[in-house]
C-alpha cells in the first residue's frame, strides 16, 4: 500500500501568481505575439520606406506595441493577480491536504474531514514549485511543494501519474 503524503500550510503569492501564470499561458502568449509581430511589421515598413511624417506615427505605434507586449502587459498580469489576491483573503488561510492511494482528504472550514476521490479530479500539472489537481480546466487546487518533504516528491509525483495523468 502507498504512503499517505501531507501538504501544509499556506499558499505563497509567487506560488498564487504561477498558478494564473499556467493558466492564462496560451492567451497571454497570443496577445503578445500579436503585439509584438505587429510592432515590428510597423517599425519595418516605416524604415523600409521613404522617411514621412506619417511613418514616423506608425513607427511610434510600432515601438509602442512591443512595448506593451514585453513591459507593460506582464506587470499589469502581474498587478491584477495581486488585486485578486488581496480580493480573496480567503485563499491565504492555513490549509492540510493529504494525498491517499483512493483520493484527497481535507479538512473543511467546519473541522470537518473531507475526502475527494481521485475520479473528481481531470489531470494535473507540475510546474517547478507545486502540483496544480484540476477539479475543471480553470479550477486547480494549488499543492506547494515547498510544504512537504523534499524525499517524497517522486513518489508523490508517481501517485498523480498513476491516478490522474500529467497534462
Amino acid at each position: 500500500m502507498a504512503a499517505d503524503y501531507t501538504f501544509s500550510g499556506e499558499l505563497k503569492f509567487e506560488e498564487y501568481l504561477e498558478c494564473h501564470k499556467i493558466l492564462a499561458s496560451r492567451r497571454r502568449i497570443a496577445l503578445r505575439t500579436v503585439l509584438t509581430l505587429s510592432g515590428l511589421g510597423m517599425i519595418l515598413s516605416t524604415l523600409l520606406s521613404a522617411s514621412q511624417k506619417e511613418d514616423k506615427i506608425i513607427l511610434i505605434y510600432g515601438v509602442l506595441f512591443i512595448l506593451y507586449a514585453l513591459v507593460i502587459s506582464p506587470l499589469q498580469f502581474r498587478w491584477r493577480v495581486r488585486r485578486l489576491w488581496s480580493q480573496h483573503p480567503a485563499s491565504r488561510n492555513p490549509f492540510q491536504v493529504t494525498l491517499k492511494p483512493d483520493g484527497l482528504q481535507t479538512i473543511d472550514d467546519k473541522d470537518q474531514p473531507v475526502h475527494r476521490d481521485w475520479s473528481n479530479f481531470i489531470y494535473y500539472r507540475e510546474s517547478p514549485n507545486c502540483f496544480l489537481l484540476y477539479l475543471s480546466p480553470l479550477s486547480p487546487l494549488i499543492l506547494p511543494k515547498r510544504l512537504t518533504p523534499e524525499q517524497d516528491l517522486p513518489a508523490i509525483k508517481e501517485l498523480l501519474d498513476v491516478r490522474l495523468g500529467q497534462k
